[in-house]
């Protein structure tokens, strides 16, 4: 799910591989100290989520999509100021239980409509790019 499923092949790295023998009792004893192929790390991703406001947005949203028995739900947060994203969190209902099945926040095929409009149209009032409320915005081909 999420980043780990996204960037899997950059994640992963690379197994290494080691001649060993098989004995009795299903134990494998190695041949040579050493492996024949070392193994290589994956690499790293490094993004803008805070773990603390991930908690939060994780259990708000549990606790809406039970109080509302949703069938899934998503939460993302950004801090304004900067556009950066410090939480994502995803639920949906199964037969267990609630559980991160699916990535709604950028998989699911859905318009997210006013949501989008709502938050650019306040963005622009606090930063006085806006006067008038009837005003026509420009939006320089959806940028």
């Amino acid at each position: 799910m999420g980043l780990e499923g996204s960037f899997n092949n950059i994640l992963e790295g690379k197994e290494g591989k080691q001649l060993m023998i098989r004995v009795p009792g299903d134990v494998y004893i190695p041949v040579n100290d050493l492996a024949e192929i070392e193994p290589e790390a994956g690499d790293d991703v490094i993004t803008t989520l805070d773990i603390n406001i991930q908690d939060v947005a994780e259990t708000a949203l549990l606790n809406a999509c039970k109080t509302h028995n949703a069938d899934h739900g998503c939460a993302i947060v950004m801090e304004v100021k900067t556009g950066k994203i410090r939480a994502i969190a995803n639920i949906g209902r199964t037969p267990e239980g609630w559980w991160e099945t699916y990535n709604y926040a950028v998989g699911e095929r859905v318009e997210p409509g006013s949501m989008f409009k709502l938050a650019s149209f306040m963005a622009m009032m606090e930063a006085g790019k806006l006067n008038d409320l009837d005003e026509k915005i420009p939006v320089y081909g959806g940028k």
